[in-house]
């Protein structure tokens, strides 16, 4: 799936890596009530290894969320209103075959 408006480039190099199982767009892309110039909620799911930062490609600013599936679990179990407040603006940009649903 790409994301309306935003080149394909970054998410490419997401798909690409050896250790990348998934990535989620989520918030005002998402939903479709972005703005010029707002940035790309993502949530890139890992084998291993977790971390926040911002990543500028094409000129776009990539707020980006890395994880593991277990850590993405965990955090979900215990902020419950983030869960529900994202769950109907989540969309899988792509999932590798045989990781659990993103």
């Amino acid at each position: 799936m790409a994301i309306p408006g935003v080149p394909r480039g970054f998410l490419h190099r997401l798909k690409t890596r050896e250790d990348g199982l998934a990535a989620l767009l989520f918030g005002s892309r998402a939903r479709g009530d972005h703005r010029p110039g707002s940035d790309v909620d993502l949530l890139v799911l890992l084998r291993k290894g977790a971390g926040r930062r911002v990543e500028v490609s094409d000129g776009f600013a990539f707020e980006c969320a890395y994880g593991t599936e277990k850590g993405a679990r965990t955090f979900w179990e215990a902020n419950p209103g983030d869960a529900v407040r994202h769950r109907q603006d989540v969309r899988a940009l792509f999932h590798r075959v045989g990781t659990g649903k993103p």
